[in-house]
Protein backbone atom coordinates (compact mmCIF):
# COMPACT_ATOMS: atom_id res chain seq x y z
CA UNK A 1 0.00 0.00 0.00
CA UNK A 2 1.08 3.69 -0.84
CA UNK A 3 1.59 6.38 1.67
CA UNK A 4 -1.90 7.36 3.06
CA UNK A 5 -3.15 11.16 3.93
CA UNK A 6 -5.66 12.21 5.97
CA UNK A 7 -8.58 14.42 4.60
CA UNK A 8 -6.84 17.56 5.99
CA UNK A 9 -3.88 16.86 4.14
CA UNK A 10 -4.85 15.32 1.07
CA UNK A 11 -6.13 19.28 0.19
CA UNK A 12 -2.67 19.66 -0.80
CA UNK A 13 -1.18 16.82 -1.99
CA UNK A 14 -3.71 16.05 -4.31
CA UNK A 15 -2.56 19.09 -5.96
CA UNK A 16 1.27 18.12 -6.08
CA UNK A 17 2.66 16.39 -8.56
CA UNK A 18 5.21 14.13 -7.29
CA UNK A 19 5.89 12.11 -10.47
CA UNK A 20 4.32 11.96 -13.90
CA UNK A 21 3.69 8.27 -13.14
CA UNK A 22 1.86 8.69 -10.11
CA UNK A 23 -1.59 7.19 -9.04
CA UNK A 24 -3.74 8.24 -6.24
CA UNK A 25 -7.19 7.37 -5.22
CA UNK A 26 -9.73 8.00 -2.28
CA UNK A 27 -10.21 5.48 -0.11
CA UNK A 28 -11.82 4.95 3.41
CA UNK A 29 -11.95 8.99 4.04
CA UNK A 30 -8.17 8.53 3.36
CA UNK A 31 -6.33 9.92 0.32
CA UNK A 32 -3.72 6.72 -0.88
CA UNK A 33 -0.84 8.24 -3.64
CA UNK A 34 1.09 5.93 -5.28
CA UNK A 35 4.18 7.46 -6.22
CA UNK A 36 7.66 5.86 -7.88
CA UNK A 37 10.45 6.63 -6.83
CA UNK A 38 14.39 5.84 -6.91
CA UNK A 39 15.62 7.54 -3.33
CA UNK A 40 13.97 6.68 -0.28
CA UNK A 41 15.14 9.27 1.51
CA UNK A 42 14.24 12.22 -0.58
CA UNK A 43 10.55 10.50 -0.38
CA UNK A 44 10.47 10.27 2.85
CA UNK A 45 11.58 13.98 3.77
CA UNK A 46 8.48 15.12 1.59
CA UNK A 47 6.68 12.89 3.40
CA UNK A 48 7.54 13.94 6.58
CA UNK A 49 6.49 17.51 6.04
CA UNK A 50 2.96 16.22 6.66
CA UNK A 51 3.58 15.35 10.27
CA UNK A 52 1.09 13.46 11.46
CA UNK A 53 -1.56 14.11 8.64
CA UNK A 54 0.41 11.21 6.43
CA UNK A 55 1.71 7.09 7.47
CA UNK A 56 3.97 4.98 5.47
CA UNK A 57 1.98 1.74 5.08
CA UNK A 58 4.60 0.31 2.10
CA UNK A 59 6.92 -0.84 1.30
CA UNK A 60 8.33 -1.55 4.61
CA UNK A 61 11.35 -0.30 4.17
CA UNK A 62 10.23 3.10 3.15
CA UNK A 63 7.46 2.89 6.11
CA UNK A 64 10.51 2.26 8.48
CA UNK A 65 12.20 5.13 7.82
CA UNK A 66 9.26 7.21 7.75
CA UNK A 67 8.28 6.12 11.25
CA UNK A 68 11.58 6.86 12.75
CA UNK A 69 11.73 10.14 10.98
CA UNK A 70 8.31 10.77 12.44
CA UNK A 71 9.54 9.78 15.60
CA UNK A 72 12.20 12.33 15.51
CA UNK A 73 10.01 15.23 14.32
CA UNK A 74 7.94 14.24 17.26
CA UNK A 75 10.63 14.62 19.60
CA UNK A 76 11.61 18.06 18.12
CA UNK A 77 8.45 19.47 18.30
CA UNK A 78 7.78 18.23 21.72
CA UNK A 79 11.27 19.74 22.86
CA UNK A 80 10.59 23.31 20.89
CA UNK A 81 7.11 24.18 22.37
CA UNK A 82 9.08 22.92 25.56
CA UNK A 83 11.29 25.49 25.45
CA UNK A 84 14.11 22.68 25.62
CA UNK A 85 14.99 24.43 22.04
CA UNK A 86 16.54 27.46 22.23
CA UNK A 87 17.58 29.91 19.41
CA UNK A 88 15.68 27.99 16.63
CA UNK A 89 14.41 31.28 15.38
CA UNK A 90 14.32 31.77 11.23
CA UNK A 91 15.20 35.23 9.63
CA UNK A 92 12.48 35.57 7.01
CA UNK A 93 13.58 38.78 6.47
CA UNK A 94 10.39 40.52 7.26
CA UNK A 95 8.08 40.66 10.33
CA UNK A 96 4.61 39.88 10.04
CA UNK A 97 3.30 42.42 13.06
CA UNK A 98 5.31 44.97 12.18
CA UNK A 99 4.17 45.60 8.83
Amino acid sequence: RPPVFTEHAARWVAEEIWHEEQKSEWQDGSYHLHVPYSDERELVMEVLRYGPDVEVVAPESLGVKWRIGFAEWQKSTEDFFSGAVVGAAVDLGWDPYNK
